[in-house]
Order: structure tokens, then C-alpha cells, then sequence
């Protein structure tokens, strides 16, 4: 291999002033390919070279049983209950995986074991937490942490718990998935400003973590706009169809920029430096982007609750699609709230855990299976986002996990038995899909350590040995 065109296989981003931008897979560059075997730091790849990812989406609260896939008839998926239609169009990417039982019963417990598969140390008090080993995750995350920027990536759309209402476990319990070790959870990033800039602008932070205002004035020039000219660059020495693939990302990631500054003018969201200067505290004015106290880590941006699941959902394909990272959480609100107050979806007047405690009521069972199909709907948005993406001859989807699921099975039951699953993906040619893989009581951590089989990752997780038969 010449010098140059080795120079350019380890290429993986753009850069401009201040900018450092991830980029797609690429075959004239591509990091893996047919130039890498498959190994403990690569995890798994497909046929092609490419990365297979994993990303977790996260709804609280469960779901209407009666409108789900029944514990019984596995094999091909036929006609997809109520709740599942969304997902008609998507019947041969999905596996729903029916007979898992997470250990953390309730909405707190439930949501602190989900990716960890052990039920936590029963406890109110935050300075006691303990969840005894790290999130699904967070173990894949630092397995693969050498072929991409980010290990992991943590969103969310909606705030933390504020107060046990009488659950069980501490707040802690009920605001995280991801635990970076047995007493440390990760909080979700809720602002899609942030989430993006942290993708697509990796400006350095030094001493106070003071950040110049002009390595930060986005919306007013484009990511793309800083790295135009290195783009040119790389163009010149790419093949025709890598051309256009690159032409395709910029489409993409311009679009996210272009939906993010619309909402910024629509609601008056005002990114400041203040907002940027320390990301842990989140100090500063943030004025009208933040509802509630302007200074508190967890106030919601003003955006209506559809557009901004998108938003984040679309920057979280945009992280796999760029390599950025090669694991990803997106939390639909803490265990508890869910997503609030539910009445702008037609026929529901409630918020969602209120109306995941339906008694069987008819009234309420149609509110609450509403709202469930509503998180459906953006599961299938996300699905459809990622089997967009095209890559070497598949695309994103086929080279990825993307896990759906609940901390209990339903608001009613509160506990964690039979909760609802699906794994979409085919993990590069791993998985197959399209299937109902009834499963017989088997603990959540069965399912994880199924996962990291499928994504070559050779840890452990959970006090267990069992996987899943995928038949």
C-alpha cells in the first residue's frame, strides 16, 4: 500500500477551525473492511467491514397487554396487534421477543436493571445506589471505544423524576439506564442543540471549560460550512459512489441543522455560552430554550413532544451513520412521568403513567393504548432512519441492534414480568428477523449477554449464563 493511500484508509473525519466532523462509512476509506479481521476492539462487523452498532429505546411504563403479541405461536411475525402496526412496513427487520422478565420490579426498580439485568440495592437514599455491575451499554461502549470518537451516547426527552411518589427505590433508580459502574449513572442529555454539537463541533475545553464563542456560533454557519474545504479535498480522491454517499450525509446532517434552527426561532430557544462554558452543570442563562428553572440540569426544552423525539432520534443515526459512536440510549422521560401530560394525541386526556394504571377500563385501555402506539410510531421513525442510511451494499439498520423496551410490563401489574421487547437489526448478517422468539421466563441479563454474542463483545453481565434460543 502507497503512502497516501494508507494515509487515506485511516481517514475517518473532516476538519476546519474548530470543528472536527465524524465521518460516514466510506469503502475508498474505510477504518474497517476487508483490511481489519474481527476482533475484541472492532467488535462485530459485517460481511463489507462495516460496524454493527447498538442502541437502546427506552418508553417507561409498559404497554396494554391485550394489544400486544400473545406469549405463544413463535415463529413468523403475521398480522401485528394494534400496537405493533407501525411497525407493519418494518415486519421483516424486527424480532419481538416475548417472556422476559426484568428483576427490578416497579417503575424505579424496573428502570435501573433494565440494561443492567440485576435488580438494585433497595434503597431511597441517592448516596447508596448500587446497581452491582455497568449498563449493557456502557460495557459495549468501552469494549468498542478504539473504533470510534465516542464511547457511548446518552439522550433523553424529558426531565428526572423529582420525588419517589411512594416508589420503592430513589429518584436515581427511576431517571437512568445507563450506569457507568455499580454506584454511577449517566444522565441523558435533553437538549438536541447540545447533543448535536457534541457529535459535530468537538471543540477542545480546557481548564474551566470556557468555550470561545466563536468555536460555538452555531446555527449561524453550518458544520459543513468549516470543513467545505477539507471536504474538496477528500473529494478528489474518492470513488464516484463514495462521492455520492458523502453528498448524501451532508444532505442529512444539513437537514438536522436546518430542523434545529427552526425550532430555536419558533420557541425562542436561546443556545448561550453560558449553557456551554461547564456541560456537567449546565450553568448559565438559558432564558426561553428552558422551561421551569432556567438553572436546573433537567428543564425541557420548549418543543412539541413529536418534533423533538425526532430530533434526537435523528441525531442519534447520524451518530452511527458517522461512526461517532457505536452505542446509543434514547429515554422517552424518566420510569415514572414517561412523557407527561399525553393530551395532544387524539381521544387521550391524561398523562402516561396515569394512564398506564387503567384498572382494564375501557376508556382507559384505548388512552393508554393510543399513547403506547404513539411510541411505536417513533420506533418505527427511527427504524425507518437508519435502514435510510446506506452503507457499503446494506445500510445502517442491517448493521445494527436497536433494542425496544420497558422497565415493567404494565402500569396496571407493576412488575417486570413478560415486558415488552423487540430487537430490530440484523446485526451485519448475525441476527436473523422477522420473527416472534418466545422465550420461557428468562431474566433480562439472558437477552444482554445474547447481545453482546451478537456484537462480539466478550464481557460479562449479570450473576447468570443463560442467552436467548434464537431458533
Amino acid at each position: 500500500m502507497s503512502r497516501s493511500n494508507s494515509n487515506l484508509s485511516r481517514r475517518g473525519f473532516l476538519r476546519g477551525a474548530g470543528v472536527t466532523m465524524a465521518l460516514p462509512f466510506l469503502e475508498s476509506i474505510s477504518p474497517f473492511g476487508k483490511v481489519m479481521a474481527q476482533s475484541s476492539t472492532t467488535g462485530a462487523l459485517s460481511p463489507d467491514g462495516n460496524p454493527v452498532r447498538f442502541a437502546t429505546f427506552f418508553m417507561p411504563n409498559g404497554v396494554n397487554p391485550r394489544e400486544w403479541i400473545q406469549h405463544k405461536n413463535p415463529g413468523a411475525l403475521e398480522e401485528l396487534p394494534q400496537i405493533l402496526k407501525p411497525l407493519d412496513g418494518l415486519k421483516e427487520d424486527i424480532n419481538v421477543i416475548t417472556g422476559i422478565r426484568n428483576p427490578g420490579d416497579g417503575h424505579s426498580m424496573g428502570t435501573s436493571s433494565f440494561l443492567t439485568g440485576a435488580s438494585a440495592l433497595r434503597t431511597k437514599k441517592s448516596s447508596e445506589v448500587n446497581v452491582y455491575n455497568p449498563s449493557l451499554d456502557q460495557i459495549i461502549g468501552e469494549a468498542l471505544k478504539s473504533s470510534t470518537v465516542f464511547s457511548s451516547l446518552e439522550l433523553g426527552i424529558g426531565g428526572q423524576a423529582k420525588s419517589n411518589n411512594g416508589m420503592a427505590g430513589t429518584t436515581v433508580y427511576t431517571s437512568h439506564i445507563s450506569w457507568r459502574n455499580a454506584h454511577t449513572p449517566i444522565p441523558y442529555e435533553i437538549n438536541p442543540q447540545r447533543a448535536f454539537d457534541r457529535l459535530f463541533k468537538h471543540v477542545n475545553k480546557k481548564g474551566t471549560k470556557q468555550v470561545n464563542r466563536e468555536d460555538s456560533k452555531f446555527p449561524d454557519s453550518s458544520v459543513i460550512d468549516a470543513v467545505l474545504e477539507d471536504a474538496k479535498s477528500l473529494e478528489r480522491k474518492l470513488g464516484h459512489e463514495d462521492v455520492s454517499k458523502l453528498d448524501e450525509y451532508f444532505t442529512a446532517v444539513r437537514e438536522v441543522e436546518k430542523r434545529i434552527a427552526q425550532q430555536n426561532a419558533v420557541s425562542g430557544l436561546n443556545i448561550t455560552e453560558d449553557v456551554l462554558k461547564d456541560i456537567l452543570g449546565l450553568k448559565g442563562d438559558i432564558r426561553g430554550h428552558m422551561s421551569g428553572n432556567n438553572r436546573d440540569f433537567q428543564s425541557q426544552p420548549k418543543i412539541p413532544y413529536r418534533e423533538y423525539g425526532r430530533l434526537m432520534m435523528d441525531i442519534l443515526a447520524l451518530s452511527f451513520w458517522s461512526n461517532s459512536t457505536r452505542s446509543a440510549t434514547l429515554c422517552f422521560g424518566n420510569g415514572f412521568t414517561g412523557g407527561g401530560n399525553m393530551s395532544f394525541l387524539d381521544g387521550v386526556n391524561s398523562a402516561h403513567h396515569q394512564a398506564s394504571h387503567h384498572s382494564f377500563q375501557a376508556d382507559k385501555l384505548k388512552q393508554f393504548t393510543t399513547i403506547n402506539t404513539f411510541y411505536m410510531e417513533q420506533y418505527a421513525y427511527l427504524l425507518n432512519k437508519l435502514k435510510s442510511m446506506k452503507e457499503g451494499s446494506s445500510n445502517v439498520l442491517e448493521n445494527s441492534l436497536v433494542l425496544f423496551g420497558s422497565n415493567i410490563s404494565t402500569g396496571q401489574a407493576h412488575n417486570g414480568k413478560n415486558i415488552p421487547v423487540i430487537l430490530s437489526g440484523n446485526a451485519g448478517g448475525r441476527l436473523k428477523t422477522g420473527r416472534h422468539i418466545a422465550s420461557k421466563d428468562q431474566k433480562i441479563d439472558d437477552l444482554h449477554r445474547s447481545i453482546l454474542d451478537l456484537m462480539n463483545v466478550d464481557a460479562k453481565i449479570g450473576k447468570g449464563s443463560g442467552t436467548i434460543n434464537w431458533g
